[in-house]
């Protein structure tokens, strides 16, 4: 676990510059234009990406050599979403550094902070709850479509519904406190946590079924 573990540590170290440049210059542009949530919704796009090359590698590598190694399916699973964890952290430190960097700059910050990175992680574990068992199902390549209509259905339904509803009006025609409405975020992202234990299991049962 601990030996596989490394080996994606490694592999993703290889694109580690070339997402440090895409996050310090979307760091730069956040603080500049005085939009904090910019980097923590951009941070979610790197970290789905980081996490998805992961499959890049196994696939590319096959899954017949890994499974010559002394090591079992249900190993090889669970090391694949402790890696999705990881990159999970990795989206929460750097919107916390950027949040810091922008209130040192600019003296402002991101309203709710706190609820809006619950919302970030949500989506992040939700994503990768359906990229991991698509993608060993159906392979990477067809994981790609998926994962672009994943990235961009939420953009667009939001954009749609900003334009149609104002946040205020949907409260009071909906009928939802204000203090409910405030506890989504949290709410979301516990039920993204269970819907990705789910994902493990279903994964689980894919590759178990899986021959090379």
């Amino acid at each position: 676990m601990k030996g596989l573990l490394l080996r994606d540590l490694y592999n993703l170290k290889l694109y580690s510059r070339q997402y440090l440049i895409v996050l310090v210059c979307f760091c730069v542009f956040g603080i500049g234009m005085d939009m904090p949530s910019y980097m923590m919704w951009m941070s979610l796009v790197v970290g789905i990406n980081l996490s998805f090359a992961a499959f890049n590698m196994d696939e590319a590598g096959g899954y017949a050599y890994l499974l010559s190694c002394p090591l079992d399916r249900k190993s090889l699973i669970l090391e694949k979403y402790l890696t999705v964890i990881l990159n999970a952290v990795m989206i929460l430190a750097y919107s916390a550094i950027g949040e810091v960097l922008n209130h040192l700059v600019k003296g402002t910050g991101t309203e709710s902070w706190l609820a809006s990175i619950f919302a970030v992680q949500g989506i992040y574990f939700f994503v990768m709850s359906v990229l991991v068992p698509v993608a060993y199902r159906y392979g990477v390549e067809k994981t790609r479509i998926v994962m672009l209509i994943i990235i961009l259905a939420p953009v667009v339904i939001i954009l749609v519904s900003v334009k149609i509803l104002e946040a205020d009006a949907f409260i009071r025609i909906s009928g939802v406190s204000d203090s409910f409405f405030a506890m989504l975020p949290y709410l979301f992202f516990a039920v993204c946590l269970v819907i990705f234990g789910c994902s493990y299991l279903i994964s689980f049962k894919i590759f178990q079924k899986m021959e090379f």
